[in-house]
């Protein structure tokens, strides 16, 4: 009997990965592309990055549909202060990631948009998403959207809306270590 029960521990142990990655195919849309914009994701800009064999980049009307009902969490984020200030805390978190920069266009008190490309991987099995991360300058406050696209894959699993989540709840935490504390953070709305 013990041996049984030990065998089903570890059958247990070993299928559930299997089962946990069946459940997130059946409960989650198939989308590869998320973004925190629905009507006007940040566009990926460096040339070369993304080849023809890779997904397309979708903007349609039915993805973001299903993004919009599946994932309400993921929203953009208003924080008061500067863009310098703000990109500063959105380096510190891509670096605290791992993850890589592949390009940056705009500079913070030059241009009203800044946008930052970005390659991260899956942790387990290395699988490459494209993020772009834009920061909007709206005099007192400055706007941190991003948008994470899978390479390949039909279906993300759920992995790009929690990538997005993610790296905005650490942002929030950076960005609230960096003020003093009359200044506060705003999801969007």
């Amino acid at each position: 009997m013990r041996a049984r029960s030990g065998g089903a521990v570890i059958a247990l142990l070993v299928l559930a990965p299997f089962v946990t990655t069946l459940y997130q195919a059946l409960a989650l849309p198939t989308i590869y592309d998320v973004s925190t914009d629905v009507t006007d994701p940040p566009e990926l800009f460096a040339a070369g990055q993304r080849t023809e064999r890779m997904n397309p980049l979708v903007n349609d009307e039915d993805s973001r549909g299903l993004q919009s009902s599946a994932y309400p969490q993921v929203t953009g984020r208003r924080y008061e202060g500067s863009p310098d200030r703000i990109l500063t805390a959105v380096n510190t978190v891509i670096a605290n990631n791992g993850w890589t920069i592949i390009s940056q266009r705009g500079e913070p008190g030059e241009d009203e948009e800044i946008l930052l490309e970005v390659v991260a991987r899956t942790w387990l099995m290395g699988f490459t998403s494209d993020v772009v991360i834009r920061l909007a300058d709206e005099g007192e406050t400055t706007y941190v959207d991003m948008r994470s696209v899978s390479r390949y894959g039909i279906h993300d699993l759920g992995e790009n809306a929690d990538r997005i989540t993610a790296f905005m709840t650490a942002l929030d935490a950076e960005v609230q270590g960096a003020q003093p504390e009359e200044e506060t953070t705003q999801p969007a709305q």
